[in-house]
């Protein structure tokens, strides 16, 4: 196990619960923007076997299962899989590490939801994912949209602004965000910052073609969920889409 594997089993210990209760009450960028733009790129599932890699609290597990021939399983954090595990009681997820995928199976589809953004060194989990696809299988994942990040948000006259030039974009890595938990302690949420670049090189090295992209938007349902951050969202995209085939 790795020391970003140690950091998120650490960080979702406190926050496994919370975080699942968010996503019932309909995260507006859960919900709202990232999951429509994943069930979009997953398309047509019929007759598919399925591996959530990284799959939380198993909340795409419920929602696929009925529509798939198979879906699997699996997390990292004991916290997320106790979750997974009540709401799906009739599905296979184990505990792993993604470095080290649990399954010895091959899958038409493996999908990875803001997850993968939690390791820096994409080489190891791309190698794994290769090794339990079918061939031609696909591997499709989310995750920060660098364009987001690269600025400073700044709100004049009540809407809010992307001012590039701040930042160096070169430079970007990792970001860091505070959660307050309803009891009042501090949790810093953290990802690595994924640029074309990485994923492409690393994509084409362990045996994939990149053959789909989406900049996530919100759906049209997000504007009366909270309708100033629709419309900011709908101009900067705050999740990326990927899709690869295993060559």
């Amino acid at each position: 196990m790795n020391r970003d594997e140690k950091a998120t089993i650490k960080m979702y210990k406190g926050l496994a619960e919370e975080y699942h209760g968010m996503r019932l009450k309909k995260s507006f960028y859960n919900e709202m923007i990232e999951m429509p733009a994943m069930i979009k790129m997953l398309g047509n599932i019929k007759g598919k076997k399925i591996l959530d890699w990284g799959c939380g609290s198993g909340l795409y597990i419920k929602k696929l299962k009925s529509k798939c021939a198979e879906i699997k399983g699996f997390d990292i954090s004991q916290d997320m899989i106790k979750i997974a595990r009540e709401i799906n009681p009739t599905i296979d997820i184990r505990e792993g590490s993604g470095t080290k995928i649990p399954f010895k199976e091959e899958f038409d589809i493996v999908f990875a939801s803001l997850a993968i953004h939690y390791l820096k060194d994409l080489d190891r989990p791309f190698k794994e994912i290769h090794r339990v696809l079918k061939p031609k299988g696909v591997f499709i994942f989310s995750t920060g949209n660098i364009v987001s990040k690269a600025g400073k948000t700044k709100e004049i006259q009540g809407k809010k602004y992307k001012v590039l030039g701040i930042k160096d974009y070169f430079k970007m890595n990792r970001t860091d965000i505070p959660f307050i938990t309803k009891t009042g302690k501090k949790v810093f949420v953290f990802n690595y910052l994924l640029k074309p670049k990485q994923v492409i090189q690393t994509a084409q090295k362990n045996g994939f073609e990149v053959i789909d992209y989406e900049d996530a938007k919100p759906i049209s349902q997000a504007k009366k969920l909270d309708a100033k951050e629709y419309e900011y969202y709908s101009k900067v995209p705050i999740f990326a889409i990927w899709k690869l085939r295993k060559r």
